[in-house]
């Protein structure tokens, strides 16, 4: 269930899946912002424990997203956008079943390492595919995974005040699984197995994305 990568190229069956996952890091990074005190009141915990919510994201993904270029590169980047993926909607899941703080605080903490899995990853899946059809990289499909990160970022606010306001706190995190069911779908029929990667054994060349952490 994947495709030829002569046949999608860098057209928009690649560039789809390629630039919406890594937005997911950005807008759940910021749009907790303005559901911390409507989860403080509900859970009945202090807004100095509420701030965990968004202390335990960064922290997470501050570790998780470095060793993820690392692990594309070893198993393959679309196994490990694969599996962020299927963190996400099962991070998201959890404050619908755990309509508590400690669920709340859970669904960060498996959000985050999942959310980091899609950025190394599509810039192996980028570098990988340049190789591939023997052709450089294209810069706007650099410059466009880098716009849609920070516009993701600044409208993250405004789409946790609508979540919040119209269907409660929860839905902060429950939002994650649709959205990334829909990416799911897209990575798994569009993007090229990793199988048709070139051998990397014994080379010790990183993904862009290992080089840009040099």
């Amino acid at each position: 269930m994947s495709a030829s990568p002569s046949d999608i190229g860098f057209g928009p069956r690649f560039v789809a899946p390629v630039l919406s996952g890594p937005a997911l890091n950005p807008v759940n990074t910021t749009m907790i912002a303005v559901a911390l005190v409507p989860i403080a009141q509900a859970t009945g915990v202090s807004a100095s424990l509420a701030i965990w919510l968004v202390a335990g994201l960064y922290i997470v993904s501050a570790v998780a997203q470095p060793a993820m270029g690392r692990i594309a590169d070893i198993f393959g980047p679309k196994k490990v956008y694969v599996t962020g993926l299927l963190l996400v909607m099962v991070g998201g899941l959890v404050p619908a079943v755990w309509a508590f703080f400690p669920g709340a605080l859970l669904s960060r903490i498996i959000i985050g390492p999942g959310t980091s899995a899609a950025y190394p990853s599509a810039m192996t899946l980028i570098s990988d595919q340049a190789r591939r059809l023997g052709r450089h990289t294209p810069r706007p499909l650099l410059t466009g995974l880098s716009v849609s990160s920070l516009v993701t970022t600044a409208v993250g606010p405004v789409i946790g005040g609508l979540l919040v306001h119209q269907l409660g706190w929860q839905w902060i995190f429950i939002v994650n699984t649709p959205v990334a069911a829909v990416i799911l779908l897209f990575v798994l029929v569009w993007l090229p197995a990793d199988n048709t990667r070139e051998s990397a054994a014994g080379d010790s060349r990183s993904s862009l994305w290992g080089r840009r952490w040099r």
